[in-house]
């Protein structure tokens, strides 16, 4: 569940993240919506509940590392799941080993589901059945995680 509060300096960013998820509904790798409602004072989501994300599970190893099978299935599993978000017309913006979890039980314990569409933005628009990409804005900042933005300066020149 995610709760967020109704002030007059919110940003909403709880309703557009609804909107990606219900957008993502029919997808195999992403969340799902149970339930959204706004209140008064408030906005929540309840969405499915799965395990844990892959820095948990990294931190649980007793060698603190994975095997080379479990990589390269993260790695298939991961780029799926970005893949289906790209599908929809949407970048995802702050893709880390805490916003991609894995299932709770039986198959689905096995794949990795990405989580977090907080700071999503929409890069396609559909126009009477085309694909119109949106112009790049002139100035914008720089976002995502602190400890993976780093990276990121050596191969963007801070265009989003």
């Amino acid at each position: 569940m995610k709760v967020e509060a109704n002030t007059a300096g919110s940003l909403g960013v709880l309703k557009k993240e609804v909107s990606v998820m219900n957008k993502l509904q029919c997808r195999r790798h992403t969340v799902r919506v149970v339930y959204s409602a706004r209140r008064e004072l408030y906005s929540y989501v309840v969405m499915t509940l799965f395990g844990p994300n892959l820095m948990q599970l990294r931190k649980n190893c007793r060698t603190n590392t994975l095997t080379a099978s479990t990589v390269c299935r993260v790695g298939i599993h991961a780029l799926y799941a970005i893949k289906q978000v790209h599908e929809i017309g949407y970048v995802h913006r702050d893709i880390k080993p805490a916003n991609m979890v894995i299932g709770r039980r039986g198959t689905e314990a096995r794949m990795i589901f990405l989580i977090d569409y907080g700071m999503a933005r929409a890069y396609a628009i559909w126009e009477d059945g085309h694909v119109r990409i949106r112009r790049q804005r002139e100035h914008v900042l720089l976002r995502g995680t602190t400890s993976y933005l780093e990276s990121m300066k050596l191969w963007t020149d801070n265009r989003h």
